[in-house]
């Protein structure tokens, strides 16, 4: 090549040459060895809780326990189904079902309950979203506990998707289609990317072909439908009275409105609705002591460690005596920069302002 004989005409003239010598760089070897060490650890924290939540292959925990039994529950394959009752824990992906006129109680590691009715079919799975109830057939009257953070339970069927995080509700699935029924809270069904919130009392099917019945009939087989039909009592009771509970009046123009700054870029105003939570608390608490079921349910919705409604309503009552009937927020724009959002209000005749920090 042109550069080697330029090299060669240099050493026979006698003129020093420039030796290079390729050397490894230090620094990239440490930082290589830095992202291999951090690589390894990501891979031990992965494995390990893969491992605790039971992803790894050839892993099945067991995700569920057999309750009760009233009649005949199987499990494994058409060819080679055995019976279980009491006791028998159900493992990742172990199908059971039941026979006719059999029903059985299912409970599952986070403490939900799943009481199945005649000729019932499912199994149940768990991923990182959470556990998931893959129904075949039947019905299942699902006593979903509150889950995790980040997490939800799912009733699957072959033409649906149903999501809960904490709540009572019924899945019906024939081969015509498939029938969501709430009893309690809320419930996001998901058929053929139709997604929809129902809540107590509603019903939705997956098609045309598939009727609604009313609730009462849905559940009547449930050992539970008293109760249940109880609580859906309470429920339309309690959201009565609560829409006759006297709200604050419509509001045409704010006296608010002059005293926030001239570069404000974001304004919202609300009612004070102390008093409107108050009246629905007393409502409620009445109600509590009226009704037995009631009573019950609210005393399991009450477990665990997260803050208590009571108490929330209670902080929100005494914040609101030192506020007006009305409160407004605003943030202000000076350049590129925003500024310190402004809460004010207004009691009888006197002005409340006050600076919150970011």
């Amino acid at each position: 090549c042109v550069a080697c004989r330029h090299a060669l005409e240099r050493a026979r003239r006698g003129e020093s040459q420039t030796v290079w010598r390729v050397q490894a760089s230090r620094s990239s070897s440490t930082a290589w060895r830095w992202a291999m060490g951090a690589a390894a650890v990501f891979d031990v924290a992965f494995a390990g809780l893969a491992f605790r939540n039971g992803l790894l292959p050839g892993q099945y925990p067991v995700r569920a326990a057999v309750q009760t039994v009233d009649g005949s529950l199987y499990t494994g394959s058409d060819g080679k189904l055995r019976l279980i009752g009491a006791g028998y824990e159900v493992r990742n992906g172990d199908a059971i079902r039941t026979a006719k006129g059999s029903r059985a109680v299912v409970r599952l590691l986070d403490g939900s309950l799943l009481e199945m009715g005649e000729r019932a079919d499912l199994s149940v799975s768990h991923a990182w979203r959470g556990t998931t109830i893959h129904l075949d057939g039947g019905q299942v009257i699902v006593q979903a506990a509150k889950q995790r953070s980040g997490r939800r339970l799912f009733v699957a069927t072959d033409d649906g998707l149903v999501s809960v995080k904490g709540t009572i509700f019924s899945v019906n699935h024939g081969t015509k289609g498939s029938r969501v029924a709430v009893i309690e809270g809320v419930v996001r069904v998901d058929f053929a990317g139709n997604t929809a919130d129902l809540r107590a009392g509603d019903e939705a099917t997956s098609s045309a072909s598939v009727s609604k019945v009313p609730i009462q009939s849905e559940i009547a087989w449930s050992k539970n439908s008293a109760k249940y039909l109880a609580l859906l009592g309470d429920f339309a009771v309690l959201q009565k009275q609560f829409a006759a509970i006297p709200g604050p009046g419509l509001r045409y123009s704010s006296d608010l409105l002059p005293y926030v700054p001239d570069h404000t870029v974001i304004y919202a105003a609300i009612p004070n609705l102390g008093n409107t939570l108050g009246e629905a608390s007393q409502i409620f608490q009445e109600r509590l002591q009226q009704s037995p079921e009631l009573r019950s349910w609210w005393q399991q919705q009450q477990k665990g460690s997260g803050p208590k409604l009571e108490d929330v309503l209670n902080q929100v009552k005494t914040f609101s005596n030192y506020l007006g009937d009305e409160i407004v927020f605003a943030v202000g724009k000076d350049g590129q920069t925003y500024t310190a959002p402004l809460v004010l209000d207004r009691k009888s005749t006197r002005l409340n302002s006050s600076h919150l920090g970011i």
